[in-house]
């Protein structure tokens, strides 16, 4: 029997959502420790920071499109997807309420940025499952 969206919710911090949104935010974090490392202590130059930051949220949101994926009884690619739009809802709603900025990319391609992102990171993630169910 498929788990719905509501009951996967209600495992807490079990939840597939839960643990891909905690490796989304990880990976993001200690990533943006390595680049200032880097702009720190090397002749890495800031206009490049651009190109890094995108990057690194591509990464983090295929890595936790690819765990959610693993966890969740959903096609990986809708489990990388809703992962991605939940990461890009937090990141706008925190830029407007804490920062009252927007991004700089406008807001539709950066959610399809992170809808793909997090679709692919899903689909590798379903593939690599063990118990994989053909239809």
């Amino acid at each position: 029997m498929k788990e719905t969206f509501y009951n996967s919710a209600k495992k807490g911090l079990r939840s597939p959502w839960m643990i891909g949104q905690f490796v989304i935010w990880a990976i993001l974090i200690f990533g943006s420790l390595i680049i200032a490392m880097f702009l720190q202590y090397s002749s890495l130059s800031t206009n490049q920071l651009p190109v890094f930051a995108l990057v690194l949220n591509i990464v983090a949101l295929f890595c936790g499109g690819f765990v959610t994926a693993r966890k969740s009884e959903y096609q990986g690619w809708i489990a990388g997807g809703i992962q991605g739009t939940l990461y890009i809802l937090i990141i706008l709603l925190l830029a407007f309420l804490a920062f009252d900025t927007f991004t700089t990319i406008h807001p539709l391609w950066l959610s399809m940025l992170a809808f793909g992102g997090g679709a692919l990171g899903g689909i590798a993630g379903i593939q690599t499952k063990k118990n994989k169910k053909s239809f």
